[in-house]
């Protein structure tokens, strides 16, 4: 779990992924965020890319 701007979500890292499963304003669901890199060993700068856009989400109403 991790506290985005948007919101808690789900932060799933894999080899070549990263996933956030993001909770929609009000409950009523989830946005999921998928990033993939062609290479083993999403780390370093590619993550921290990543995890920069995710960050970037807002709920504007």
């Amino acid at each position: 779990m991790v506290d985005l701007a948007a919101g808690p979500a789900v932060r799933v890292l894999g080899p070549t992924s990263l996933d956030l499963h993001v909770v929609l304003p009000g409950g009523t669901g989830y946005l999921s965020l998928s990033f993939s890199a062609p290479v083993v060993g999403m780390s370093g700068p590619m993550l921290r890319l990543c995890e920069a856009i995710a960050s970037s989400l807002r709920w504007v109403v």
